[in-house]
């Protein structure tokens, strides 16, 4: 009777039952207490509108000026993508490019 195939059948079992979780399922608990930010989601629209239309305000002043003064926009936005609205308006300042006109948009 030849063993080698029995030998690597249970080493597969070992091995497979290595991969398997020990313990149950982990969940995140829900926090105590989650106090909304806005009353309303029409609070909360009316806020995420009034700060996108002073991003494309401050953009678009920023733009128009060939990039002048970038730093204008960090207020606006994340950290990380102040970095990337710099490289924008860095190319428009390198490449004498401005902007004319202003943004808008609708709800």
């Amino acid at each position: 009777m030849r063993i080698a195939p029995f030998l690597v059948a249970g080493m597969l079992v070992l091995a497979l039952a290595g991969c398997v979780p020990s313990g149950g399922h982990g969940t995140a608990s829900p926090s105590a207490s989650a106090t909304p930010v806005f009353s309303s989601d029409e609070e909360a629209l009316k806020a995420a509108e009034a700060a996108y239309a002073a991003y494309l305000r401050v953009s678009a002043e920023i733009t128009g000026d060939g990039g002048a003064n970038p730093s204008r926009i960090d207020p606006l936005v994340t950290p990380a993508q102040a970095s990337r609205e710099h490289e924008t308006y860095s190319y428009f300042s390198s490449n004498s490019l401005h902007t004319n006109g202003s943004p808008a948009f609708s709800a």
